[in-house]
């Protein structure tokens, strides 16, 4: 019943593959010729000697019985095929269908062999034709629920998408399946599936996939917004991870070079919009008192006898501090992304810093703490969550 193929039915349908290769392989034997197999020939003095005992038995042995007795097993094995691709679609089943697909694609040279082309044609063409639609079917199925995707929960430290880590390694696994997906792909009507990027059709599929998923990824992101950085923070983190997903699997090679480098330059922005959107206003401080000239600053100095107002370098420090204290709990899991990033936020800060002690007098240096081994070992503990 197409209809109650559940939990574990759907191991047992698992094996449909590997009996029908059994199948196969059984077919196969009975079509060797002695003459091309030493088992064979062992098995051919075996049949002379049960001929001796048994000549009834023996009689049965034949290809023609073999074949006829395979008929049965064949039909019912593509009766269920044709039962599961009724199934209701969920990407899930996708792999299985696909299982199916390239079995039954293996198989016919030896079945048209052993029954005919015109049987194997009779019996196979509407499976094939199910297995294929059932395909595309699932593959709808699940670029609607990636665009329409809503986390019950978003991560609040601006952490990878659960969605994005399901379809990284769902299209991970499409990989095992080039040959069917692009059998399937290539003989479908409509392109609604592929984009234009992609070195075969199982690429083109993937790219449309991940575009989909990045549309969403844009979208979420504006839960962020209110929080400097953190939006730039969290679309980083899932397009690292999903560059890291395709460059360590075969998945590259489905994508091409161009898609990734686009990849690249996409988290090197991101990573300069949460530097100027998180930092900038943390340097702004000591920027602007490095850019006054020597006269303007003494004046300001003067002034600040009558008037109380904080220096550039304790505004800074009390803007550091705050940032610092906001972010403490936003995460990157990618260990290498973490550095990197680190490496970027304390380069910026610390070459603002720098501009600005290089710029005091020698007086007004013996005066303050070189900061920046604090400043360091502060920025250090950022993104561990």
């Amino acid at each position: 019943d197409c209809k109650g193929l559940e939990g574990e039915q759907w191991r047992i349908i698992k094996s449909w593959p590997a009996a029908l290769e059994y199948i196969v392989r059984v077919l196969n034997a009975a079509l060797m010729q002695p003459k091309q197999n030493r088992v064979a020939k062992v098995l051919n003095t075996l049949q002379l000697q049960l001929l001796k005992q048994n000549s009834r038995t023996c009689s049965m042995f034949t290809t023609n019985n073999v074949s006829e007795a395979a008929k049965e097993p064949v039909r019912l094995l593509l009766n269920l095929a044709s039962q599961v691709a009724k199934v209701k679609k969920s990407p899930d089943k996708l792999f299985c269908v696909l299982y199916m697909h390239r079995a039954l694609y293996d198989a016919i040279p030896t079945l048209s062999r052993v029954f005919g082309e015109e049987f194997v044609k009779k019996e196979t063409e509407g499976v094939f034709g199910a297995l294929k639609d059932s395909s595309l079917e699932i593959i709808r199925e699940l670029k609607v629920l990636v665009q329409t995707y809503s986390p019950k929960k978003v991560p609040m430290e601006g952490c990878i998408l659960t969605v994005t880590g399901y379809l990284m390694k769902y299209i991970r696994l499409l990989v095992n399946h080039i040959g069917s997906l692009d059998m399937i792909l290539c003989t479908s009507q409509d392109n609604d599936l592929l984009t234009i990027e992609g070195v075969n059709p199982t690429g083109r599929l993937a790219t449309g996939l991940i575009a989909d998923l990045e549309s969403v990824l844009k979208e979420k992101s504006s839960i962020y917004a209110s929080e400097p950085g953190l939006q730039s923070l969290f679309l980083m983190n899932n397009a690292h991870f999903i560059l890291q997903e395709v460059e360590e699997s075969d998945v590259r090679l489905m994508v091409g070079a161009e898609w990734i480098k686009k990849r690249c330059y996409h988290i090197e922005q991101y990573k300069t919009d949460y530097l100027s959107s998180s930092w900038k206003q943390v340097v702004h401080h000591l920027e602007t008192a490095t850019s006054t000239s020597p006269p303007k600053r003494r004046r300001n100095n003067f002034l600040k006898i009558f008037y109380s107002t904080p220096s550039s370098l304790k505004s800074f420090e009390s803007a550091l501090n705050k940032t610092c204290k906001s972010q403490m709990h936003w995460k990157v899991p990618s260990p290498v992304l973490r550095i990197e990033l680190r490496i970027h936020v304390i380069q910026y800060v610390v070459q603002a810093y720098r501009a600005y002690w290089e710029g005091l007098e020698e007086s007004e240096r013996s005066d303050l703490k070189d900061l920046e081994p604090d400043l360091k070992s502060k920025l250090n503990e950022l993104f561990e969550g």
